[in-house]
């Protein structure tokens, strides 16, 4: 229902937005939605200071526990991507992960990505930022 509201509200934005489930090292799929960057979008959101980079989440105890809990692990690293849309590889990908308690948002590298036929994409992702007022928000709690 969300992807034919979204078809109808903004097309723009449904051609590039995919939609399926990400798998961390607890093995349990998130529902997620993910569009492709492009390369000026790429360059913004690496220089974009609302985003924390993965090393800088060790500081961040509470977060880090929340993060095992929500993804089974206390630092993402690399992950697996099952969705609609293929990726290119080494480009760069913003992910949007539903929650149980509220939307978690990444930016990812991808590292490798295949379909074939009907099949749904499958492709690697690293972990290079998350989202800082989320993670703050977390923190503070």
């Amino acid at each position: 229902l969300r992807q034919t509201i979204i078809l109808f509200a903004d097309p723009k934005l449904a051609a590039q937005t995919g939609w399926g489930k990400v798998y961390f090292s607890a093995g349990q799929g998130i529902e997620t939605k993910y569009r492709i960057l492009t390369q000026a979008e790429q360059q913004q959101a690496l220089a974009d200071r609302s985003y924390l980079s993965a090393k800088e989440l060790i500081y961040l105890k509470k977060f880090q526990v929340f993060l095992e809990d929500s993804l089974g692990s206390k630092t993402p690293g690399n992950f697996k991507l099952l969705g609609s849309r293929a990726l290119a590889e080494n480009g760069y990908a913003w992910l949007e992960l539903n929650l149980a308690t509220g939307h978690l948002h990444l930016l990812a590298k991808v590292l490798w990505c295949k379909k074939e036929g009907d099949e749904k994409a499958e492709a690697g992702l690293s972990v290079l930022a998350i989202h800082k007022d989320e993670a703050m928000k977390v923190e503070k709690s």
